[in-house]
């Protein structure tokens, strides 16, 4: 996984239902120019339409990025995607999802407690 997500180039999509296994659907492998670190996260970009980006990593103003395109964000410790998106589900389900939209730690927050998304694995 990678540790910023706003340099991912790599995304893996999931289609995650409720009580059922999470099935990876695609996988986007993008030039790195189209990395959002690379656009700005300006203009249309082929991870639009997904719910949620699970990374170990990202910066505040990625989250906001994402959020401005209805996308929610969440960071991981999980190394394995599907067990990243199983830990998310759990957390959410016991009502344990912060409500915040990223951490403030200038790029360089992996793991702890700031989960709350589902969709694609950066």
């Amino acid at each position: 996984m990678t540790g910023h997500a706003g340099r991912a180039r790599r995304f893996l999509i999931y289609d995650v239902q409720p009580g059922a296994e999470p099935i990876e659907t695609a996988r986007l492998d993008l030039p790195a120019e189209q990395s959002f670190h690379e656009t700005g996260g300006t203009g249309v970009h082929p991870i639009d339409g997904v719910d949620l980006i699970i990374s170990a990593g990202f910066n505040t103003h990625f989250a906001v990025v994402m959020t401005q395109r209805g996308i929610r964000t969440a960071t991981t410790d999980q190394e394995n995607p599907l067990e990243a998106i199983r830990d998310y589900m759990l957390r959410q389900a016991a009502g344990t999802l912060l409500p915040v939209t990223g951490c403030d730690c200038g790029g360089e927050c992996h793991g702890g407690d700031h989960h709350h998304a589902d969709h694609a694995v950066a």
